[in-house]
């Protein structure tokens, strides 16, 4: 016997599964995409100082958004099923806020220290 809440929670997890499969996959591809153009297409004689910070920041701002979705994925998955287990949901917000926070911070320091100096 087939119970109408169980096909909406069915239904749901396969959307879950589906969002979080593209988010994985549009992170990968946008790695890669970062890591091609800057070694393969953009290789010259001539680097800036800070260029790998750039890439290094592009891929950490990919990660964070990824990140961000994958823990709003979680939290309304935990919300629809298991009430619970909201604080799990609360301690991967905390860890996506603060990784924010960290990227912020490095594009701070980045951009302290590229500056150039004034005599």
């Amino acid at each position: 016997m087939l119970i109408v809440g169980d096909a909406n929670q069915d239904i749901l997890h396969g959307v879950f599964k589906s969002i979080i499969a593209i988010t994985l996959g549009l992170a990968i591809y946008d790695l890669a995409k970062q890591i091609f153009e800057h070694e393969v297409i953009f290789k010259s004689f001539h680097h800036d100082d800070d260029q790998q910070y750039k890439v290094l920041g592009k891929f950490l701002i990919s990660i964070v958004i990824a990140l961000a979705i994958e823990t709003l994925m979680v939290v309304f998955k935990i919300a629809l099923n298991d009430h619970t287990q909201m604080l799990s949901a609360f301690y991967l917000l905390i860890g996506t806020t603060l990784m924010f926070i960290g990227l912020g911070y490095f594009y701070k320091t980045i951009a302290s220290t590229s500056k150039p100096e004034e005599h």
